[in-house]
């Protein structure tokens, strides 16, 4: 059951700061404020969206801080209900106290994600923008960024409505046609109706098509991998640039599947060193060998290091990649052999002076690109919920034209749009049966 209470958080970063911002949001907002405030008056005399400073005393405390409180009122809100933001010093004791007292006085603490869990409930915003908050929080390069404020501003959204009612509006037709076969009602020709569906299924296969590049929004997860002591740990800090993991002459140095995070022209790419892939009868090493695989196994590109210098190729890693994983067949220590012979399509490299490296970086993003680089300011698909959905969706279709093309009843036919309609609703919590009945009265002239 829904509780919507006043609810009280911290907003911003718990922990030491210059500044913190709590929030209130719900119908006694202004009375648990005004019952600290000693400005309440000017509050809520002045028109909402107006700061005011003044004092905030608490019975436990007394004279707490001077704060600044902003007021909005409902439905002119983020969550579309009476809200209250305090923005105090970002004292521990001070946010610790202020909370209490918003407590004390009959507001909850939110749950994560509730004050944008209620501007969904209030129409605020559908479920790609409330996904798309999420998403521009923990956004950490520009792509991300961007795509993250694209679909904050509706564009997805857009599109996935268009595409909607162009299922809802053929649902209603054919809908009607089998409610009403004996008004003077035309008959669709089917040849119109597959033309009609092979539209929105083009539109389908576009959007879902974009997921590939999209999904580099959220990051991805490249591992090296190789024998012990190729030089794993040393390409690892190379690319972070400092010296994250310990590097030893010793093979087996590294026990575990280490990881960090590195922007490459704009993609977040979490790098994994794994511990060298060898048979050993160490449990501490074999645990780390068993994380590696691991970590291999859920790659989107591995980097498989091998050494000029040895006599023949390491075959072990390749062994655990899945095909559908590229690989980047890269040979180190290249400083050490430079007559060494570089295959064709395979890359050599020093870690230990940088030589190469460079090129490594370019074809990392290519590969995890398709050679395409980053979009600009195309609407793609960055959600796996919305791809699923989606997938879904372009079955149904599938479905739909199939029956047409069999010159089948359309009573299944209706089925699977509204399955359809189901599904792209879904993405963002759009979908209702008025809408089809909407349809339906809007386009005959049912009840004459």
């Amino acid at each position: 059951m829904l509780d919507f209470s006043t609810i009280v958080a911290l907003s911003t970063h718990p922990g030491r700061a210059a500044i913190a911002l709590v929030r209130l949001s719900g119908s006694t907002a202004y009375q648990i404020v005004t019952a600290l405030f000693d400005r309440a008056d000017e509050l809520l005399q002045r028109p909402p969206a107006n700061a005011v400073t003044g004092l905030i005393t608490t019975p436990a405390s007394g004279q707490l801080d001077e704060v600044i409180i902003t007021r909005y009122r409902q439905p002119h809100s983020y969550t579309g209900e009476d809200l209250v933001e305090i923005s105090c010093h970002g004292s521990t004791y001070i946010v610790e106290q202020l909370l209490k007292a918003c407590c004390d006085l009959g507001a909850r603490p939110a749950t994560p994600g509730e004050f944008t869990r209620r501007a969904f409930l209030n129409d605020k915003l559908d479920l790609t923008g409330a996904e798309s908050v999420e998403a521009l929080i923990n956004a950490t390069t520009a792509f991300s960024h961007r795509n993250a404020l694209i679909q904050l501003n509706g564009r997805l959204y857009d599109l996935l409505r268009q595409m909607r009612q162009q299922i809802i509006d053929l649902y209603a037709l054919l809908e009607a046609e089998l409610d009403f076969s004996e008004e003077e009602i035309t008959h669709t020709p089917a040849g119109e109706l597959r033309q009609r569906v092979n539209i929105i299924i083009r539109s389908q296969e576009e959007l879902l098509a974009s997921y590939r590049l999209g999904r580099l929004a959220r990051g991805a997860q490249v591992v090296i991998t190789g024998p012990p002591n190729v030089g794993k740990s040393t390409l690892m800090n190379r690319l972070l640039r400092e010296d994250r993991v310990i590097v030893t002459p010793e093979s087996g140095t590294t026990r575990d599947a280490v990881s960090a995070a590195i922007d490459i022209q704009g993609i977040l790419v979490t790098l994994w060193d794994t511990a060298g892939l060898r048979d050993t009868t160490d449990a501490v090493e074999q645990e780390g060998i068993a994380r590696s695989q691991r970590a291999i196994q859920s790659a989107d590109v591995v980097i498989h290091l091998q050494d000029c210098q040895a006599e023949l190729p390491d075959a072990a890693a390749t062994e655990l990649i899945s095909p559908a994983v590229s690989v980047l067949q890269v040979w180190n220590k290249y400083d050490l052999n430079p007559q060494f012979t570089v295959p064709a399509g395979q890359l050599a490299i020093s870690a230990a002076t940088g030589t190469g490296i460079e090129e490594l970086l370019a074809t990392l993003y290519e590969t995890l690109t398709g050679g395409e680089g980053l979009p600009g300011d195309e609407v793609l698909l960055t959600n796996l919920r919305h791809y699923q959905l989606l997938q879904q969706a372009r079955q149904h279709l599938l479905e739909v034209k199939r029956e047409l093309s069999a010159g089948v009843d359309h009573s299944l036919v209706v089925i699977f749009l509204r399955d359809a309609a189901e599904a792209i609703g879904s993405i963002d919590g759009s979908f209702d049966i008025e809408e089809v009945l909407d349809g339906i009265f809007s386009r005959f002239c049912i009840g004459k």
